[in-house]
């Protein structure tokens, strides 16, 4: 299940939803490891500060592990902070998770912190770079639409006024695919991105005011009416 794979345009395992949304500039080329069926299942994109709160960090916790309960694939970028919590939190829940890589695949290594909860049969791998490629930051922004383009929806944690989260957000609106921003009391003063993303267009997830699995519920609403329109 973890060898690796390589998926074009016109494969059967090329995601539908990169066609859909980048079209003709969709990657040419994808390398992949894992279970390539949950290349075109239903994913929602995970993006946040790597040097998130610890409040960030329990949001998306929550976020991700209710996500992986109701079946969708958690899609993020393998960094510190929100993309490794997100990853954790889905694995740990039983559900399935595709990593988004900012280099080239044969750099990929489980991180410890994953090593308990991954398993290949729940994963998968994508790089759209060379396989030795080295991780370079313009190779992070184009990851950054990549994760966008393979998502149904994404939700941005503790975004900055600049940086990657903040990149993936307007990406993201920038495609017409759903965007939601959690707010919370506790949220930082760096974290002013997820209010400018609101302003573009995001929809605000408010922490507390209803359940996590009401607010999941409201985002798949969102999806299928998107989807559907």
């Amino acid at each position: 299940m973890n060898r690796k794979h390589i998926v074009t345009p016109g494969a059967k395992h090329y995601p539908r939803d990169l066609v859909r949304t980048l079209g003709f500039r969709g990657p040419k080329c994808l390398h992949c490891r894992g279970n390539l069926d949950l290349l075109n299942g239903q994913a929602i994109g995970f993006s946040g500060s790597r040097k998130a709160s610890l409040k960030g960090l329990e949001v998306a916790t929550a976020y991700a592990t209710r996500f992986a309960k109701q079946g969708w694939t958690v899609t993020s970028g393998y960094a510190n902070g929100v993309d490794l919590a997100a990853h954790q939190a889905t694995l740990a829940a039983g559900g399935t998770t595709l990593v988004v890589l900012p280099h080239g695949i044969d750099q990929f290594r489980v991180r410890p912190e994953l090593r308990d909860v991954w398993d290949w049969d729940r994963a998968v791998v994508v790089s759209q770079f060379e396989p030795t490629a080295s991780f370079k930051p313009y190779r992070a922004i184009q990851r950054n639409a990549l994760i966008a383009g393979l998502s149904q929806a994404v939700l941005v944690f503790e975004a900055g006024y600049l940086g990657g989260t903040l990149n993936t957000g307007l990406t993201t609106l920038s495609l017409g695919i759903p965007l939601f921003a959690p707010l919370y009391p506790e949220l930082p003063a760096t974290a002013r991105g997820n209010q400018l993303l609101i302003a573009r267009g995001a929809r605000s997830l408010e922490w507390g005011t209803r359940s996590v699995a009401k607010q999941v519920d409201w985002v798949e609403e969102v999806v299928v009416q998107k989807l559907t329109a």
